[in-house]
């Protein structure tokens, strides 16, 4: 079981670094990208961060619940799949 749950935590910690990269990198990438190419200004700036700071954290607390249980899931049956394979090598060498 011990490697069952260490594969649910890879497994989860993973997908919940790409999904927060993922989205900081949707929300915040194109703000940069108009900073750097506009005369958009130093307040308007930080009100569209800000803005997409609450967005990322409103997204992520819904949705970010949700992957969280899939990835979980996912992660708790992959450990169980790994976790019967070491029991069957095992069985085996003896």
């Amino acid at each position: 079981m011990r490697i069952t749950l260490n594969v649910a935590k890879v497994v989860w910690g993973i997908s919940m670094t790409v999904f927060t990269i993922w989205l900081s990198c949707e929300l915040f990438a194109p703000l940069l990208i108009h900073l750097f190419s506009s005369d958009l200004s130093w307040f308007a700036f930080l009100l569209a961060f800000l803005t997409s700071l609450f967005f990322i954290i409103a997204v992520w607390g819904f949705l970010g619940y949700g992957i969280s249980i899939i990835a979980t899931a996912t992660g708790f049956a992959l450990g169980l799949i790994v976790e019967m394979l070491v029991w069957c090598y095992r069985k085996i060498r003896l």
